[in-house]
């Protein structure tokens, strides 16, 4: 009986220690040639990202990535353990060095990751078209290609270990 009792006791301790721990949902990284970086500020930067993996394209209309990257944790739902100013400021060096040494890099999202610019900055006017009934629906006409804006923003880098040992800068933007 008091066997019985101890097993099932440690078994709650470790179902708990495990419930407990912290974790963060996992991401996809490809790999990348930083073409450029522009600092701003030490915590602000525009990045380019060429991708180099032509069997598994990020975006695959687009040869090079535009990243405005700023830290804003305020409102963020990611772990402040994860994403800190710190941690941020460090995967800015790391890509600044990577640039410098026109190396490879893995880049990668978690969450929402990153976020056309075109969508962030239209959200007001998105809002009222949204609400204008009385306005004219426009329809997209067969045949004509849109050019897709390889703009984007993050809220947050940081590196992180992927399953294989190696590093990978990681963009949040919302959780």
């Amino acid at each position: 009986m008091q066997r019985k009792i101890l097993k099932s006791l440690g078994s709650a301790i470790l179902f708990i220690g495990v419930c407990s721990t912290p974790s963060y949902a996992g991401g996809a990284s490809w790999e990348v040639l930083v073409e450029r970086v522009e600092i701003h500020s030490p915590t602000k930067a525009t990045i380019y990202l060429k991708q180099v993996d032509t069997h598994n394209l990020w975006h695959p209309e687009c040869a090079t990535l535009k990243i405005l990257a700023e830290y804003q944790p305020e409102n963020q739902y990611w772990s402040k353990s994860i994403v800190t100013q710190a941690k941020h400021i460090k995967a800015l060096e790391y890509i600044k060095q990577a640039q410098i040494e026109a190396k490879k890099i893995r880049f990668g999202e978690i969450g929402t990751g990153l976020v056309s610019q075109q969508a962030s900055e239209n959200w007001f006017s998105k809002l009222i078209n949204l609400f204008s009934f009385w306005k004219k629906n426009e329809v997209n006409q067969p045949g004509i290609v849109t050019n897709k804006n390889c703009n984007f923003q993050t809220k947050g880098l940081v590196i992180l270990p992927e399953y294989n040992g190696l590093l990978a800068v990681y963009s949040f933007y919302n959780s």
